[in-house]
């Protein structure tokens, strides 16, 4: 399923990526991201979707998606542990 996403990174500590154009357009997927006492990072990720359909499919949708989220952000830490990802500074001055 193709889509096309706009990052808002106004604020970093809480960002929103918009469905702008597919099946999920209007769509938000948030991520709050805050420090926790023990030095480690919180990541709260939701999503919402405005699309219109039958309420028995939220059910079966939600652990989908939940699933799904949850594979990406254990990449998205997999990947921030191991130093993978250059931060925006490195990239600027690359």
């Amino acid at each position: 399923m193709r889509q096309r996403l706009h990052l808002d990174r106004t604020n970093l500590d809480d960002q929103r990526t918009t469905v702008t154009a597919g099946a999920c357009r209007g769509g938000v997927m948030r991520f709050q991201i805050a420090a926790a006492d023990d030095g480690a990072t919180v990541v709260t990720a939701s999503l919402r979707s405005t699309r219109r359909g039958p309420r028995v499919l939220a059910p079966v949708l939600r652990p989908i998606l939940g699933r799904a989220l949850a594979q990406a952000l254990a990449e998205d830490k997999a990947d921030l542990e191991q130093g993978n990802y250059t931060s925006d500074e490195k990239r600027r001055t690359a």
